[in-house]
Order: C-alpha cells, then structure tokens, then sequence
C-alpha cells in the first residue's frame, strides 16, 4: 500500500513538472470584463485573429474529439505536402454543428502566416484563419463528459443574455492538456462568441 502511494506520488510530481516546464502556445487575448456577480465567473476576451488547421467529424459529441484529433496531429507532425513539423499549441477546440457532426481544430503556431501554412496532406483537413473576435468565456478543471460540458455552456448562455451580450455562436469546448494530467488540474474553457 505504501508502495503504491509513493509510486502514485512521484507520478503526479513527474506530470506537475512537466506541465510547468513546457510553454504551450496559445492564441493571444486581452481580458475585457470579468463578471461582477460572484455567483458568475466569465470573464470577456478580445481575441486577434488566429489560424487553424480543422477536421469536420461524424460522431457522437463523447467521440468527436478522438476522431478529429488523428487527423490534425498527422498534419502537424509532418502530413503536408512539405514534411514540415510543428509545435502543438493550446487549445483543441470542439464545437458542435448538429448532434452528429463536430468540427475540432488545433490553432497553428502564430510564426507561420495563412500563407506559409504547409498544404495538408489529408483532404479533410482544412486551414483558415479566425477572424478576430470576442468570447466570453468560462474556466473550470476536470474531465471531458458531454454531459457535464452542455451543463456548463448553457448556463455560460444563460449568463450572456442576463448580461445582455448578443450570441454569434453555438459554444466551443477547449481543452488544453495532454489526457496524462489528472482531472483535476486540467484546464478546460468554454468559448461563445459574442457582440
């Protein structure tokens, strides 16, 4: 028992470590707003615009991820028509279309501009740049259960309205951790664009 405890221990040291030491890129954003009742925690960003290499896929909203993540780490571990290499970012993104179809991207790292983008070797995959918007956005830890996310979102959309915030979008989930860090300090967002 001991054994284990101490094996167990190390473990989440090593992950602690060595999510602290690598620097994930991200999209960059300025904060705009935070909320002012305590019962809420969004927070409104102004992002600039970004590029992203996205993957449409056919599944439940519980499978989407898995599926398009394939696809995208493929391309940018080298499936494009010019072997070229690059750094995952943070964070993946899903956003449902209808309940059967999601579309989940990576964001490109910002050295490469719309048009240094490699072309990618798998059709499906397609590279765009998002426009400069604003979100209001909700952080929280934990897992990945649909469930709980939708949960979350539409109180996030509850909130915009009781704010009066105009919706532009169907939410977006990010996650921005490797599966190997424990639930519990996962960092997971949930992005509506807003006007």
């Amino acid at each position: 028992m001991f054994k284990k405890l101490i094996i167990s221990s190390l473990a989440l040291l090593v992950s602690l470590l060595s999510n602290n030491a690598m620097a994930i890129e991200e999209p960059k954003y300025k904060v705009l707003k935070t909320a002012e009742d305590s019962s809420e925690n969004w927070e409104l960003r102004h992002y600039e615009s970004f590029n992203i290499a996205k993957v449409y896929v056919k599944a439940g909203e519980n499978n989407a991820s898995s599926y398009g993540f394939r696809p995208l780490a493929n391309y940018i571990f080298g499936g494009n028509d010019e072997s070229k290499k690059m750094a995952m970012t943070a964070p993946v993104m899903q956003q449902s279309i209808d309940d059967n179809l999601h579309q989940i991207s990576f964001v490109m790292p910002e050295k490469f501009n719309l048009e240094d983008l490699p072309k990618p070797d798998n059709q499906k995959v397609k590279i765009e740049q998002y426009p400069e918007s604003k979100f209001l956005v909700v952080r929280f830890s934990g897992g990945w259960s649909a469930k709980k996310w939708k949960k979350r979102a539409l109180k996030l959309q509850e909130q915009a309205e009781k704010n009066n915030f105009e919706v532009l979008s169907t939410p977006i989930y990010a996650r921005y951790n490797d599966p190997w860090t424990p639930s519990f300090f996962r960092r997971n967002e949930i992005l509506i664009a807003v006007k």
